[in-house]
């Protein structure tokens, strides 16, 4: 029992030094200790900027869509010092999505500023997949912001400084700072 889990212990460090180095290679940029646990899937690591003592928990998805169905997208995904980020957080870019330092983000978080296809009879017609990606803005999350369990954050969206959302949230507009929000869409239901 002791071997089996010194041998574990060994692994999850190998793994960790793993993602530190792909991080540290692949990024624009990446600070000093960051802590990503496996299995993750990263693409387009190229536009992110990572600030220091950074965490993603397992099963995290980062992607950032430079091209697709042969259209070019510019994506930039900048994530501040000690940003810590729960279990099986996605994040799909292909504008600007930008994380300020201090946030915490709870499991089962999605984070996507863009669409597949627009609101239109032409759109509705293709498959999903087959629709050209599109953005209504960038997404900011202020300093010192909590996102619970289970939230979803959409394209165009601020999340002021010091504020709370609740689990099972869907943000859809700015969130004004120092105030929770729940609900879906989210609505301010405290001023701090």
């Amino acid at each position: 029992c002791k071997l089996i889990r010194k041998i574990m212990n060994f692994v999850l460090i190998i793994k960790l030094l793993y993602y530190k180095t792909i991080l540290r290679y692949e990024c624009k940029v990446c600070g000093i200790n960051p802590r990503i646990y496996s299995p993750i899937s990263l693409r387009g690591m190229k536009y992110f900027r990572i600030g220091d003592n950074f965490k993603l928990d397992y099963h995290g998805i980062f992607e950032a869509w430079d091209l697709h169905n042969g259209i070019s997208y510019d994506p930039s995904i900048v994530i501040g010092n000690n940003v810590s980020i729960g279990k099986r957080f996605h994040l799909g870019c292909i504008n600007k999505i930008i994380i300020d330092d201090d946030v915490l983000i709870g499991s089962d978080v999605m984070i996507i500023d863009h669409n597949h296809g627009e609101a239109n009879y032409s759109d509705l017609m293709l498959p999903p997949n087959k629709r050209c990606l599109s953005s209504k803005g960038e997404i900011h999350i202020c300093k010192n912001v909590w996102i619970g369990e289970k939230v979803s954050v959409l394209q165009g969206v601020t999340i002021g400084e010091n504020s709370i959302v609740g689990a099972n949230s869907v943000v859809t507009h700015d969130v004004p700072k120092n105030c929770i929000v729940c609900g879906n869409p989210a609505k301010v239901i405290k001023k701090i």
